[in-house]
């Protein structure tokens, strides 16, 4: 009975009558070590809780971030193999037109050497 009183403050709120205090207070007093255990886990979970929200959301926020370099990465990357692919046709062009340019040289010499 001293508990009771002592957690209710030496007097019981307006809205809860004494009967639903005691059972409320019983059924704590059943859960035994489990309720204590609860308890911590609540109260654990209500002072951590708005750390680990903070940071799932800079995670989430470097993930996004990360996607967007790599994306940026992909592009670049196929942006360099089409450079380069423009840059070997047009390295072979300037072959084809070297050997035309030799081959109409070498016709022209006397001896054709």
């Amino acid at each position: 009975m001293l508990l009771f009183e002592l957690a209710s403050g030496g007097q019981l709120k307006d809205y809860v009558d004494k009967e639903t205090f005691r059972s409320i207070l019983f059924r704590i007093f059943e859960w035994g070590p489990g309720f204590i255990i609860l308890l911590g886990a609540f109260l654990i979970v209500r002072e951590y809780m708005p750390q680990l929200i903070e940071a799932h959301r800079s995670q989430a926020t470097a993930i996004t971030q990360l996607a967007a370099g790599v994306s940026t990465m992909n592009q670049d990357a196929h942006d360099q193999v089409e450079e380069r692919r423009e840059i070997l046709i047009t390295l072979k062009v300037i072959k084809r037109q070297l050997d035309e340019v030799q081959r109409d040289i070498e016709g022209r010499r006397p001896g054709g050497y």
